[in-house]
């Protein structure tokens, strides 16, 4: 029987709507700058987390992460 190594290391695949569509249900109380400002601190808050995490080789977003987040 063949033997498996299992990898030392795990990559984070976080992925990202455009800022725009993010927080929909939350229209009838949030302007689109709220909202938008919302998702933005809510994916920071994510990378900031999953970046201190040494377990992770590998820390990707989706194409649609703002410049200012990757």
């Amino acid at each position: 029987m063949a033997t498996i190594a299992a990898p030392s290391k795990i990559c984070a695949l976080v992925p990202v709507k455009r800022l725009g569509w993010a927080k929909s249900r939350l229209a009838p109380h949030l302007t689109t700058g709220e909202r938008n400002c919302l998702a933005e601190a809510m994916l920071r808050d994510v990378l900031d987390v999953l970046s201190k995490v040494p377990q992770l080789g590998e820390l990707r977003s989706s194409p649609r992460t703002p410049p200012s987040l990757q």
